[in-house]
């Protein structure tokens, strides 16, 4: 269960972050910050500079009322290297109703042994009480080709 080669570098923040400590890496090129909203029209309202948009739909397969099987292999390897992922990105996933989403970001990241990632503590509702900066502007997808290796137990 994992990517092509672990990073042998640490992890860039710890596993939860406050908005300060996000504001001090923003610039950092290593960075990717990730928006999981419930509601798509948060990131257009205003997301953290730099945050790409990620419907959580991707994070999940299935039918009926709760789809919550792991996508495929194959549909993971697309979703993560149209994110721009890595072996040497490191994380930082929110979202804006509790975490619940930016947690299923984090454990599929997991489940494909990237573990360099962190949690926005109070996602954007905690970033905009920090009354930092927002953006309104799409942020442009950084495209890499990324290979896992992991297998789903099927059912």
């Amino acid at each position: 269960m994992s990517t092509e080669s672990q990073s042998s570098e640490s992890n860039l923040l710890p596993l939860i972050i406050e908005p300060e400590q996000l504001q001090e890496h923003l610039d950092n090129p290593q960075l990717l910050i990730i928006d999981v909203p419930a509601n798509g029209d948060s990131y257009r309202q205003g997301h953290v500079p730099g945050a790409i948009f990620l419907d959580f739909r991707y994070l999940m397969r299935g039918e009926g009322p709760v789809p919550s099987d792991v996508p495929s292999v194959e549909a993971l390897s697309r979703l993560f290297s149209a994110l721009g992922l890595t072996r040497d990105t490191h994380v930082v996933a929110y979202d804006d109703e509790g975490g619940g989403w930016a947690a299923r970001l984090l454990w599929t990241l997991d489940l494909i042994g990237h573990t360099r990632y962190s949690y926005l503590n109070g996602g954007i509702h905690a970033w905009r009480d920090a009354g930092f900066e927002e953006s309104s502007e799409p942020t442009a997808l950084p495209q890499a080709t990324i290979t896992l290796r992991f297998s789903i137990p099927k059912r």
